[in-house]
């Protein structure tokens, strides 16, 4: 009966001993599987603020791509070839509206719908310009439609390009300050995984020779 109950409490004995050691190798991979949670999460976050930065320079370019055709437009004295570049801005025109579209569902919230519905006011005023230049242009009067060309509608091209400027350097600062946060997350969760699995490795070995020592001994 003795040689039964100590048999028993032996048993129990490395039962628990299995439960510490698994306890710490539990902990040792929860400990790294939130780090990597919190890595993810933040490389989504600059990958959110790198994306507007993508459209926003994409729209700047598109809309200084119109110009560039404009001004072939104004000297372009075959009116045979009129119709191929007007084309191209018309194509470009509703590239520019889909970027605008596609900016507003991606990084749009309630404090940026005023400064998108001033923007977009601003930008049709430039393309009603760019209609007068290329009416102008397509009857002849290429003189007046490069002095607007040069003068206000060169101004209205600086206000709306100047903003989408501005905003693609933010996005890609955002962005930038992100990553910069993911890389210091990946250092401090590498750092505590392997002081975890130090530290785990030294108490596991400390657990089987006390265990062992217990066992033999009793």
């Amino acid at each position: 009966m003795a040689k039964l109950i100590y048999t028993i409490k032996r048993r129990n004995y490395l039962i628990a001993i299995y439960a510490v050691l698994m306890g710490i190798i539990v902990g040792v991979g929860m400990t790294g599987a939130t780090g990597v949670n919190e890595i993810i999460n933040t490389s989504e976050g600059a990958k959110r603020r790198l994306i507007p930065a993508v459209i926003t320079a994409e729209l700047n370019e598109t809309i200084f791509e119109n110009r560039l055709f404009i001004e072939e437009h104004i000297t372009e004295v075959s009116k045979a070839k009129y119709a191929s570049i007007e084309k191209k801005i018309k194509d470009n025109r509703l590239k520019i509206d889909s970027l605008m579209t596609l900016y507003s569902d991606t990084y749009g919230n309630t404090s940026q719908e005023n400064n998108l519905l001033r923007y977009r006011n601003a930008l049709r005023q430039y393309q009603s310009l760019e209609q007068i230049v290329l009416s102008l242009s397509r009857r002849g009067e290429k003189q007046q439609a490069l002095v607007l060309f040069l003068g206000q509608s060169y101004k209205k091209f600086k206000d709306i390009t100047e903003p989408i400027k501005r905003m693609t350097e933010l996005h890609v600062e955002e962005g930038e300050l992100k990553y910069e946060e993911a890389k210091r997350q990946a250092t401090r969760v590498k750092f505590i995984l392997y002081m975890s699995i130090a530290v785990a490795t030294l108490i596991s070995i400390a657990v089987g020779a006390y265990a062992g020592f217990k066992y033999m001994y009793g």
